[in-house]
Order: C-alpha cells, then sequence, then structure tokens
C-alpha cells in the first residue's frame, strides 16, 4: 500500500483521542464526507457522552449476573441437571463478552472516558478482567488493522478470509470456533504476529493480571458456594465456553460481513476498501453488533464514538451516499446473518 498518513483529531473538551493511522483510501472518503457534509465531523461529532459508558457497561454486568444468579439457583432447585441448559447460558455469556471486547475496542481509541489513563484503567478493571483480555494487546493489534487493512499486515485478515468460500469450509470455521480450537489459536496468533512485526507493547500494567485474577475467582467462588464441586463444570459450561466457543463465533460473523468480499481474491492493486456498516434488527445488533455496527463510519472517522458515527451515518444516508449501494457487498447491509452466509457461502 501507498503510504500512510497519522491524524489526530482537534481535542474536544479535555479529551485528547489517541493517533491513529489511516490507509489512503480511507483519507479519500474522509474528503468526501467532508465535502458532502459541508463540516468536519471530528469537529461537530468528536465530544463523548460518558452516559453510554456506564450504561453499555450495566448491559454487560446484567447480562453476566443472569447467567451466573440463574444458573447458580436453577442448580440449587434442580440439581446438576441444569447443565442440559448450560447452551442457552453460554450464549448469554457469549453475548456478553462480545459486548465487552467492543467496550475494549472503543477504549483502544481512548473513547470510554476522557482521560487517556483512566480510560485504560476502566477497560481493564471494569470490563477486560470479566474476560480475560486488556485493552493494551487489543490496541496493538487493532491499530495495525486499521493501517493495513487486507493486507498480510492485518492481523484480522485471516479472521474474515479463510473459511468462507463453500458451506463447508462455512461450518468448519463455526466448529473450530465450538471446539475452542480458535481461542487458543488466535491468542498465541496475536503474540506472535506482534513479534514478528516487531510491535513492543508498552505500559501493559500488572494490575491487568490481578484484575482478571480477581474477577475470575469471584465468578468460580459464587458457583463453588452455590452449587458445590459442581459449579466448577456450571463455570466451564455457562461461562468459559461462552468466553473460548461462542464469542469466537460472533465475532467471526461480524467480522467477515464488515470486511470480506470476493475482491480480496483479485491479485489486482490497489487492494479494495471494504468496510461495511450493518443496519441490522435489534436482536441481531445486540447478538452480534454489540455497538460496532458503523463499521464503514469508523474506518474512516476512528476516533469517534460510535454513538457519534451512527448519527453521522443519518446524515450520509440523508445526503445521499448510500443510495446506490446494493447492501452487499456494498458499503450497507441490513442484517448480519443472512450476509454472512452470502459472504461466507
Amino acid at each position: 500500500m501507498t503510504e500512510s498518513k497519522t491524524r489526530e483529531a482537534l481535542p474536544q473538551g479535555s479529551r485528547t483521542p489517541r493517533p491513529v493511522t489511516l490507509a489512503p483510501q480511507e483519507q479519500v472518503w474522509r474528503a468526501r464526507i467532508k465535502e458532502m457534509l459541508g463540516f468536519d465531523p471530528d469537529k461537530s461529532y468528536g465530544d463523548l457522552d460518558l452516559s453510554y459508558t456506564f450504561r453499555d457497561a450495566l448491559f454487560v454486568y446484567s447480562l453476566l449476573l443472569v447467567v451466573v444468579g440463574a444458573s447458580c439457583a436453577l442448580f440449587v432447585a434442580n440439581g446438576p441437571i441444569v447443565l442440559l441448559l448450560s447452551p442457552a447460558f453460554a450464549l448469554l455469556s457469549g453475548i456478553g463478552f462480545n459486548w465487552i471486547n467492543v467496550q475494549i475496542h472503543e477504549a483502544s481509541h481512548g473513547l470510554l472516558l476522557r482521560d487517556r489513563k483512566w480510560n485504560d484503567i476502566y477497560c481493564n478493571v471494569v470490563l477486560g478482567s470479566w474476560a480475560l483480555q486488556d485493552v493494551e494487546i487489543y490496541r496493538a493489534t487493532h491499530g495495525m488493522h486499521h493501517a493495513n487493512l487486507h493486507t498480510e499486515k492485518d492481523p484480522d485478515l485471516g479472521i474474515y478470509t479463510q473459511h468462507v468460500g463453500s458451506s463447508k469450509a462455512m461450518l468448519k470455521g463455526i466448529a473450530e470456533d465450538l471446539l475452542l480450537f480458535s481461542a487458543f489459536r488466535r491468542n498465541k496468533q496475536a503474540r506472535l504476529f506482534l513479534a514478528k512485526h516487531a510491535v513492543v507493547l508498552t505500559g501493559r500494567p500488572r494490575y491487568s493480571f490481578v484484575a482478571k485474577l480477581t474477577a475470575q475467582s469471584i465468578v468460580v467462588a459464587i458457583y463453588i458456594y452455590w452449587c458445590g464441586l459442581w459449579g466448577i463444570a456450571l463455570y466451564g459450561a455457562c461461562y468459559l465456553f461462552g468466553l473460548l466457543a461462542v464469542f469466537p463465533v460472533l465475532v467471526r460473523i461480524r467480522t467477515v460481513v464488515q470486511h470480506y468480499g470476493d475482491e480480496l481474491k483479485s491479485e489486482d492493486r490497489p487492494l479494495p476498501f471494504i468496510s461495511r456498516t450493518t443496519v441490522a434488527p435489534i436482536l441481531e445488533s445486540v447478538l452480534v453488533g454489540a455497538r460496532m455496527d458503523y463499521h464503514f463510519e469508523h474506518h474512516v472517522y476512528p476516533t469517534l464514538p460510535y454513538y457519534s458515527l451512527r448519527k453521522m451515518h443519518k446524515k450520509l444516508k440523508v445526503a445521499g451516499l448510500f443510495e446506490e449501494d446494493g447492501g452487499c457487498p456494498g458499503l450497507t447491509t441490513e442484517n448480519y446473518l443472512k450476509t454472512y452466509a452470502y459472504l461466507a457461502t
């Protein structure tokens, strides 16, 4: 790809957005959008609304509390047979972890709290600890995703280009997710990827490990207190399976919908720019989108929070940007599941 440009939005209030490297085609889209709207979205939409930060965290906590609380209550009432319901609980926890992952994505751009230090502390302690994640590793790989979209330096390339092309390939990918292969492989690949491209993790705090250990200990303790040794099985089946199996399936679906197209198979250069916005029904938005629905706008304006991207999308729609868009594989689509099936097969 040609030389990229590092951009930092003008400060809004006390917030200083993190610098983001934009690919050339994203720079072209920025100029077109600014001309179409007649104003600079960075200046008009850059303010943070912290009510969204805490509202989304409340939603995540509610989901995980339902999973742990309901599975324990049902075990007390009915005994080990409640394990038969573990797939339903794992789906709910997987949705929760998907939302946590998107909140970590927002934090990687400095979009949860105005102060950068407290943005990261909040993310790691309040959110990431429950999903065994931290913002530092996510930021290191996600920055390369933005700067090197569709190239071998894109750490997400395998997620949206492998296990596509046929129904068999699609089902194989989902099976690998559900059998836990994907979770462990992606964790290893992320570390190897960072090492290969000489990306140095800076400022990864020790408190993050303590927070993860504390959070998981709390969940395990609750299960053991109410369910005895069966609690360990419930922790694995209802909680960890959601994290290590269901969550990767949801990430696979969303990432393919956002970034895959048959154009990527072509050897022509320059590479295409594929980043789709999905305005899906509420159920699919909760299940898969988890606040990362406006992905076209995000790649063009990565330092804007998701609720501002939604406002900008509506303005662009009125301005006619999406009038000739066929939905798939254009700039927008109206669902996740059908679009994923269409693209992956």
